[in-house]
């Protein structure tokens, strides 16, 4: 009879099985426990849980109910938990995603949230789900290893890989692979500024002549005329060109994002102004790269322009006295437009960001 037994061989009567086993499936009449996801309370056969229900282990005699925002497998051995929550580990524990992680994934674990494009975590275990500097850098998905897009790596996927060059800086940071067109591309950077200098030196060799000496002089009267009307402008350029500096910086500093083209204008004010090569050309192709590397850049450059700027002006013979003159305001113009720039690339230095767990600190600008 189904739902009981006999205990011994001859017994006169069979005896009741046990909740949560059942003697339907034996073939010597013997009590078996139910298998998972099954139940047996009346000992007459082991029956599939109920709706909302579970049993996750062998020998049940009830079905458990699913903790909130859980539903039960398909084959009601356990529980996952419904869309826009995560199992943490924890016994019957279940916690709404964060921003980041993607809503309409069920059944997600803490060890494998599916995280949305642009976003990147430390490590399986971490609940610190931080936004990458560009959207583009983070691949996001499940799978821990592989977060970072082709030639990114590191915290926030923001350092590229070995054979990849940095072009531009916060979100329009990339990572360059090194071929033979960034070279070309550093070459032909170097050769417009030899050719604006060379231009310069054959329009002052051809000008030198004694006989023109008074068109010289006039030109110079001239230039220096220009240069006076421009320096009449250079409050408003200040203030124009400081708000840029600023604003830009605030990105690095406070984490603030801007619409794309107010980015893309304040990085090409800051990296124009500031001197950083490495925003325009692949430098890290041909040299080590990183925050130092710039930050050498950043503080050698304006010094030899200074003295490149002065050089020329105390060199320039009597006739080019008013463009004298002139030259020392620009040189003023330049310091006070390459200061800010080069304040907060010496400061950033000691701007660390520290990161969950054992993953430790680092440069926000590395």
């Amino acid at each position: 009879m189904s739902g009981t037994f006999a205990p011994a061989s001859g017994s006169a009567a069979c005896t009741s099985c046990p909740p949560g086993t059942s003697s339907e499936e034996s073939d010597d009449g013997a009590c078996l426990a139910c298998p998972k996801g099954k139940f047996s309370a009346k000992s007459d056969s082991c029956e599939v849980c109920p709706p909302g229900s579970f049993a996750n282990g062998v020998g049940n005699a009830v079905c458990s109910p699913c903790p909130p925002n859980q539903f039960p497998k398909d084959d009601q051995t356990g529980c996952e938990v419904v869309t826009g929550y995560y199992n943490d580990g924890s016994e019957g524990q279940s916690v709404a995603v964060p921003v980041g992680v993607r809503r309409d994934v069920p059944g997600m674990t803490l060890n494998a949230l599916d995280l949305e494009e642009g976003y990147w975590r430390t490590t399986s275990n971490s609940t610190e789900i931080l936004r990458c500097i560009s959207k583009k850098h983070c691949l996001g998905g499940a799978n821990i290893t592989i977060m970072c897009a082709d030639g990114y790596t590191g915290p926030l996927c923001a350092v590229c890989e070995s054979g990849y060059a940095v072009m531009g800086s916060g979100e329009l940071l990339t990572c360059e692979q090194c071929t033979g067109t960034s070279i070309v591309k550093i070459i032909a950077w170097l050769i417009f500024v030899l050719v604006i200098l060379a231009a310069a030196v054959l329009v002052s060799f051809l000008t030198s002549s004694k006989d023109r000496q008074q068109s010289i002089r006039s030109r110079s009267d001239s230039f220096a005329k220009a240069l006076e009307k421009i320096t009449k402008y250079t409050p408003v350029v200040k203030i124009i060109l400081s708000y840029f500096q600023v604003t830009g910086t605030l990105g690095l500093v406070y984490g603030i994002r801007f619409p794309t083209i107010f980015s893309i204008i304040t990085n090409i004010i800051s990296g124009l102004f500031s001197l950083n090569l490495f925003v325009v050309m692949p430098l890290g192709c041909t040299m080590p790269a990183g925050h130092y590397a710039s930050l050498l850049l950043y503080t050698i450059v304006p010094i030899v322009l200074t003295v490149i700027l002065l050089g020329i002006r105390y060199a320039l013979p009597e006739e080019y006295k008013n463009i004298r003159t002139k030259l020392f305001e620009v040189f003023l113009a330049m310091t006070f437009v390459i200061l800010p720039g080069v304040s907060v690339k010496i400061f950033s230095t000691f701007a660390c960001q520290k990161f969950d767990g054992d993953y430790g600190s680092y440069l926000k600008v590395d």
